[in-house]
């Protein structure tokens, strides 16, 4: 990724791998995020995108909490999505991963409904 203002997952590419364990460790990560996912009561048919999925732990966690929801996880960091993709395919769930900046969403404004679905 080449746009201004972007850095990679902890700052440096090289520290991609040790990602998932630091944040595990670091912020209770598995505590918080399973709150959210209480709070946010997906419900079927819903379609959800986490924005800066990072490696998709919380894109998981959505849809094994509601299967017939549509889970999109976004983020700028090719690295730390093959992660999330990867993840999904261990998990054997249908989650879609697309690469891009928060600012500048790949999505038509305005019209959820014709969002186009993405392969991973």
């Amino acid at each position: 990724m080449t746009q201004k203002g972007y850095i990679p997952a902890m700052k440096f590419h090289w520290l991609t791998p040790v990602y998932d364990p630091v944040l595990k460790w670091g912020m209770k990560e598995n505590k918080f995020k399973t709150h959210l996912v209480q709070q946010g009561n997906v419900k079927p048919c819903q379609r959800i995108l986490d924005l800066a999925c990072g490696t998709g732990t919380l894109t998981l966690m959505l849809k094994q909490a509601q299967g017939e929801a549509e889970i999109v996880g976004l983020d700028a960091d090719p690295e730390i999505l093959a992660i999330a993709k990867n993840k999904a395919v261990q998990n054997k769930m249908d989650i879609e991963f697309q690469q891009g900046m928060s600012t500048d969403l790949p999505f038509p404004d305005n019209d959820p409904g014709s969002y186009p679905r993405y392969s991973s």
